[in-house]
C-alpha cells in the first residue's frame, strides 16, 4: 500500500523524508528497513488553495488502496466544540457545523425551532475547499486519511462526521495523544540531529506514551496503532 505524507514545517519535512527512506545512517545502526512505497508531498504555500492542492496531489499519489498521512495543524476532540485545524493557522479548520453542511453550506433542520442555518462565507469557503478535498480522496480511490495530529481520536463521533461529509468511501483515522517532535542526536551519531516523532499525554511532551526519543521507530514509523482509532 503507498503511503504519502503531507508535511508543512521544518521539523515535519525532516521527519516525512525519514519516514519515507532508509537513510545511510539508520542501515549502519542496524534500524528496520522502509517497506512499501512511501512519498513525502511538501505544501509549499500555507494557503487553502495550497493546501487542497497539495492533498489532492497526494491523494493521485497514493492511489488505489493507498493512504494519505496529513501532518499539519492541531486537533481539538472536546465532545462539543470539536475542531482539526488544517494549517498553522486558521486557513482551513473544520467545525461540527461545517462538516454536517451541504454543498450550499446550510445545516440544521428546516422543521427545528431554528431551520436551516447558513455558514459564514469564510466557512463556506471552508466547505467547499473540505468537499475538494473528499472528491480528490474519492476519486482516486484512496483506503485512508490519517491525521498525523493531536488527540483528534479522542472523538470518534467528529471522526466518523469528517467520513460521512466526505461519502463514507474513506477510512478516518487520528490518534488518542498528543503528536510531538523532536530533534535527537544519537550517541557518537556528530553529523546532525534526527527528529523524532512520538505521543505524549500532555501539550508539553512530558510524558511519552509510545516509544522514547532512542527507539528507531520514533524516527522511521509512525506511532503504535493501539492508539489509533479509524473510523
Amino acid at each position: 500500500m503507498a503511503k504519502v505524507v503531507v508535511s508543512y514545517g521544518a521539523d515535519a519535512n525532516r521527519w516525512a523524508q525519514q519516514y519515507c527512506r532508509r537513510p545511510a545512517w539508520t542501515r549502519a545502526r542496524g534500524m528496520p528497513a522502509v517497506t512499501g512505497t512511501r512519498q513525502v508531498e511538501i505544501v509549499r504555500t500555507m494557503s487553502r488553495a495550497g493546501i487542497v492542492t497539495a492533498v489532492e496531489h497526494a491523494a493521485r499519489r497514493a492511489g488505489v488502496g493507498g493512504e494519505v498521512i496529513y501532518s499539519i495543524g492541531h486537533g481539538n476532540a472536546a465532545a462539543t466544540g470539536a475542531r482539526v485545524q488544517l494549517g498553522a493557522g486558521a486557513e482551513l479548520t473544520l467545525t461540527q457545523e461545517i462538516l454536517r453542511s451541504d454543498a450550499s453550506g446550510r445545516y440544521g433542520d428546516p422543521s427545528g425551532p431554528t431551520g436551516l442555518v447558513t455558514l459564514s462565507s469564510q466557512d463556506q469557503e471552508t466547505n467547499l475547499a473540505f468537499r475538494r478535498i473528499g472528491a480528490a480522496l474519492a476519486a482516486a480511490r484512496v483506503a485512508r486519511f490519517t491525521f498525523l495530529v493531536c488527540v483528534l481520536g479522542n472523538n470518534r463521533a467528529f471522526l466518523q462526521l469528517i467520513k460521512n461529509a466526505w461519502g463514507g468511501s474513506v477510512e478516518v483515522a487520528g490518534y488518542t495523544a498528543y503528536v510531538a517532535t523532536q530533534e535527537f542526536t544519537l550517541p557518537g551519531d556528530r553529523t546532525y540531529p534526527r527528529v523524532s516523532l512520538y505521543l505524549s499525554r500532555d501539550q508539553a511532551g512530558a510524558q511519552v506514551v509510545a516509544g522514547t526519543d532512542a527507539e528507531p521507530n520514533c524516527f522511521l514509523e509512525l506511532p503504535e496503532a493501539r492508539y489509533l482509532t479509524v473510523v
